[in-house]
């Protein structure tokens, strides 16, 4: 009998001291500014670097590739330019992905997307601004680049970070209890950018 209560007790303790470290790590949401430079849309034929680079860089599935090499008309490239803005006075915002949050209208046209730059873990720390570009492959479904590119404005972007120090470098990010999501609409995004594009300088 004791011995469940103790096993009952540490589990509870390691529970509320869990819940603890969460609140008292800030997820720095009020110091965050995002701001898209632009949007391109392009064919997949006309796209520099080549969509065949493109899929090498960021590992896209083979069987993908395939359906895109015999039908090269339906699909497009749109890539959208972020910029992150840190305005914090001490808190570092750690491996910044982005993750597409579409409705499902244009999420069924949606073939594959980078989350992160392809490079290396994004990180903004405090006072200092970031980016990276973020390419979606997208079926066109007959739609134009113009109706595309309207649809894509509409929709939400999650960015998820890190700050804090309870994290752990996997290899290929991330890992811990301080992670973060921050939502956004693209259109809302480009246009501070456009409108006031010197609070990113």
């Amino acid at each position: 009998m004791w011995k469940k209560i103790i096993i009952c007790s540490f589990i509870i303790a390691i529970i509320l001291i869990f819940i603890c470290i969460k609140i008292s790590i800030p997820d720095n949401s009020d110091n965050i500014i995002i701001g898209v430079k632009d949007i391109i849309i392009t064919n997949i034929t006309e796209t520099n670097p080549t969509y065949e680079t493109i899929f090498n860089v960021y590992d896209w599935d083979d069987e993908l590739r395939e359906e895109v090499r015999k039908d090269k008309d339906s699909y497009l490239l749109v890539s959208i330019n972020y910029i992150v803005k840190n305005n914090s006075e001490n808190i570092e915002m750690k491996d910044i992905r982005f993750y597409l949050d579409f409705d499902e209208e244009i999420r069924e046209t949606v073939q594959a997307f980078n989350s992160d730059n392809g490079a290396y873990y994004l990180f903004v720390k405090p006072q200092q601004v970031t980016g990276m570009r973020q390419n979606i492959l997208i079926k066109s479904n007959d739609k134009s680049k113009y109706e595309i590119k309207n649809i894509i404005l509409d929709q939400y972007i999650n960015m998820s970070y890190f700050t804090g120090s309870f994290l752990n470098n996997t290899g290929h990010g991330y890992r811990g209890i301080c992670k973060h999501m921050y939502s956004f609409k693209i259109k809302d995004v480009l246009e501070t950018y456009k409108n006031f594009p010197s609070i990113f300088e």
